[in-house]
């Protein structure tokens, strides 16, 4: 299948792919990946790209991340005793750092869209044993970065430095003030008034005809011999001292980048689990990327036949001409055919292409009613195969091309033949072409082929398992379309591209002439044909409007659950806040109330104390209780009022608006299978339901309200810092509240340098978030980010 693979450009996919990708060893990984031929596996992977694909969508765009590669480095340090420099340990510490932000990302998102208790969206096994593997050591990106600068340089302020680059600094001063001493003596002895620095030591530029007036040591000549670079004895002693101390400042460098690589090695064997758990979500992620970069759809997986609508060849931009191409059950071959240049090896390389990118797990650009199979294997004829190395003509190549696939052809496979029977005798090459497309029909292959021939035109109607299609071609303008026309045959439109070319006109005559006298009854046959196609295609522009409006409902209704979604967490915080209030002010009356007991004797007074307590701890429970019911109500429509109203005894058909009860939601058929079942698109999943759980919805008049379940969970125990944290589109208070559950689990967790990204905007929220930072007594400094990493739409925070 390696050919084929080539012959659709899916090179190009890949390379598109791999761009996508955030690491060396998901690129790596990719590389290697196959085409998927099972099912299971197939639709295992497409429910990890569409999982991820909707975080996208619904939940925020996926962040930036950076993972170098590191490799190397940890070889390095599986030896015992080995160091590495700071250049190697600060990408580890950024590594981390992503696959952190990556962990937060997934984890945060498949809560709040895939919660547990939802039946409706699961989030995808596979991923979730990913995301419980994804454990990066948090702890040790932080002590790198607290060490580290960017370029892998010890920071300046480090303890163990400190004392040494300020002692270090005052001996330069120095050296340079004798220097300059000595030069300002004796002017006429230098070359000019700038020291040098020669193997780490300063030396003074001598003229080299005054050799010999200054005492010291030459250190090297300048090429034409002019200057000699003279340390004096006078600063020997001083360049001495400094070179003491930059060894000294040199081995505590070193002891540093030890401790360093020492802390690493102990999480050597996390860092290595946790590198290919990278890669895996990191092929995932591309797919989701390019998927919505082609604003693909996941086709329904059927057992066998090809149904594709509006499909677009992927490599030739969203501009490209959609076509409709139905292919299985009675019909094993389609044969295509009509004008030169009018789409027919485009149709073939879009069919195929799209095949294999969704045997890859990509999202392919076509409408959500696509149906493919998961082909065993996919096999293609197309172009000029002529060989001058193997002396073979264009037409050889072909057969010996075709040979090979017929050996391979069964159940399952798809061939695709471009230009079948072409490049000799037409007479022979017909019949030739049509005795192939029997054999294959007979293996059950699905073949698509494309040709002039009127022998196999002719063939596509008579033979039973074989069906006629055609590229359009526009009678008025004498320009194709580019459009499929399943049925019917097409016509050449030979005369009509010869005189668009600049053939003389009484050359064009004649040709006529000789048409009208051979003219056969396959063009009869078509052109009676093609007066009906005007009827098909106004059907197919009211379904086409029609399925868009469909398309619209189902994303209206996902709107409106993702809003009231958002609203039940507002409600649950709300909830959260005030039962914390209350609980906080009960419980520091119950304790002055303990208190006045233990003091003195239980008498009446005090009884009637602690029964009142009691019953306004009552009352104030069941003014909650009313206020929560309250709430809910107007969130919920009436069960027993609007019930009636809601739904009807329509007959199910595909399309319609129907109630699932089973999940408590409303969803859109999509279409019948067997035994009363039927598939539902609920959201962005499509579910088999039995019928007896489906009821039909009436259109609801403007201003009606949809049923939703409204739950209430239990916060989590902590929360997690994160090394970046996002506040955009939150107001201001919303906003301060994140930063200070962010500043208070990072002094637990340790994590002294985080950033904040508020972005520009009108500055109220940037300006609002500097003034809290400026007042907390545990953060050290805050800066904009640097240009290149957010500039002043983002803040680097430094606690203390």
């Amino acid at each position: 299948m390696e050919k084929t693979v080539e012959l659709l450009e899916f090179d190009k996919i890949r390379k598109e792919l791999s761009a996508r990708c955030f690491s060396e060893e998901g690129r790596t990984l990719l590389s290697g990946q196959r085409i998927l031929t099972k099912r299971r596996e197939c639709e295992s992977l497409h429910d990890d790209v569409a999982a991820l694909r909707v975080l996208m969508e619904q939940f925020r765009e996926l962040p930036a991340l950076s993972f170098p590669s590191i490799t190397e480095a940890l070889k390095e340090l599986a030896r015992p005793g080995s160091f590495v420099d700071g250049e190697h340990l600060y990408p580890i510490a950024r590594y981390i750092q992503s696959a952190a932000i990556l962990q937060d990302y997934v984890q945060e998102g498949s809560q709040e869209l895939f919660p547990p208790q939802s039946k409706a969206a699961v989030f995808p096994a596979h991923l979730l044993e990913l995301l419980q593997r994804l454990d990066p050591p948090r702890e040790l990106a932080s002590r790198i970065f607290s060490v580290l600068e960017a370029d892998g340089s010890v920071k300046e302020n480090h303890p163990e430095l400190r004392t040494i680059r300020k002692r270090l600094g005052a001996l330069r001063r120095e050296l340079m003030e004798m220097s300059s001493r000595y030069m300002n003596e004796s002017k006429d002895l230098w070359q000019n008034d700038v020291p040098s620095q020669k193997d780490g030591r300063l030396v003074l530029p001598l003229k080299a005809q005054r050799r010999g007036a200054v005492k010291g040591i030459i250190h090297d000549v300048s090429s034409k011999g002019a200057i000699l670079y003279l340390e004096p004895f006078d600063i020997l002693e001083k360049n001495n001292e400094v070179a003491i101390q930059e060894h000294e400042l040199h081995q505590v460098v070193i002891k540093i980048l030890r401790e360093l690589s020492a802390l690493v090695r102990d999480r050597l064997e996390s860092l290595e689990t946790l590198i290919p758990v990278i890669a895996e979500i990191d092929v995932i992620q591309a797919r989701s990327r390019l998927s919505r970069y082609y604003q693909g759809i996941r086709p329904m997986i059927v057992d066998e036949g090809i149904r594709l609508k509006r499909a677009r060849h992927p490599l030739l931009g969203l501009d490209a001409v959609p076509i409709d191409i139905e292919l299985g059950g009675s019909v094993r071959s389609l044969i295509i055919s009509g004008p030169n240049a009018g789409g027919k090896t485009v149709t073939l390389k879009t069919i195929g292409l799209l095949v294999l990118m969704h045997q890859f797990g990509i999202e392919i650009p076509a409408a959500e009613e696509s149906e493919l199979p998961v082909f065993r294997a996919v096999y293609a004829d197309i172009g000029d195969d002529q060989s001058i190395e193997a002396s073979l003509s264009t037409f050889s190549g072909h057969m010996r091309t075709i040979a090979d696939i017929i050996s391979l052809a069964q159940a399952h496979t798809l061939v695709l033949l471009d230009e079948l029977g072409s490049g000799t005798d037409p007479a022979e090459g017909s019949v030739l072409a049509m005795a192939i497309l029997e054999e294959l029909i007979e293996k059950d292959a699905l073949t698509v082929s494309t040709s002039h021939h009127g022998l196999l035109k002719n063939f596509g109607y008579t033979r039973s398992g074989a069906m006629n299609a055609s590229m359009d071609f526009d009678e008025s303008s004498h320009m194709p379309t580019y459009r499929v026309i399943s049925g019917i045959p097409g016509e050449s439109h030979a005369f009509a591209i010869a005189q668009r070319s600049g053939m003389p006109q009484g050359l064009l005559d004649r040709a006529e002439h000789y048409r009208q006298e051979s003219a056969g009854e396959v063009g009869t046959m078509i052109r009676e044909l093609e007066s009906q196609t005007s009827r098909l295609r106004s059907e197919e522009q009211r379904l086409n409007q029609r399925e868009k409006r469909l398309r619209e409902e189902v994303r209206e209704n996902d709107l409106k659950e993702l809003r009231l979604r958002r609203r039940e967490n507002e409600l649950r915080k709300e909830g959260y806040r005030s039962l914390d209030a209350f609980m906080h002010e009960t419980r520091r009356e119950l304790e002055n109330l303990v208190r006045e007991l233990r003091e003195g004797e239980i008498n009446r007074d005090k009884t009637l104390k602690v029964k009142e307590f009691i019953g306004t701890i009552e009352e104030r429970s069941h003014n909650e209780k009313e206020l929560y019911e309250k709430e809910q109500k107007r969130l919920l429509v009436p069960e027993d009022r609007h019930q009636e109203e809601a739904f009807s005894d329509f007959p199910l058909e595909e399309g319609q608006t129907v109630f699932v009860s089973n999940y408590q939601k409303q969803g859109v058929l999509i279409r019948k299978e067997k035994r009363d079942r039927w598939i539902v698109a609920i959201g962005p999943m499509k579910l088999p339901v039995a019928e007896k759980e489906l009821r039909a919805v009436k259109a609801q008049q403007k201003g009606g309200r949809q049923k939703v379940a409204v739950s209430y969970d239990a916060p989590s125990a902590g929360q997690r810092a994160s090394f970046v944290l996002d506040l955009r589109g939150m107001r201001l208070q919303e906003a301060i509240d994140a930063l200070i559950k962010q500043i208070d689990a990072a002094l637990v967790q340790g994590l002294r340098e985080f950033s904040v990204i508020h972005g520009t905007g009108e500055g109220i929220l940037q300006r609002g978030i500097h003034d809290y930072l400026r007042g907390h007594k545990a953060v050290e400094s805050y800066e904009f980010a640097h240009p290149d990493d957010g500039g002043a739409g983002k803040t680097v925070v430094r606690l203390g």
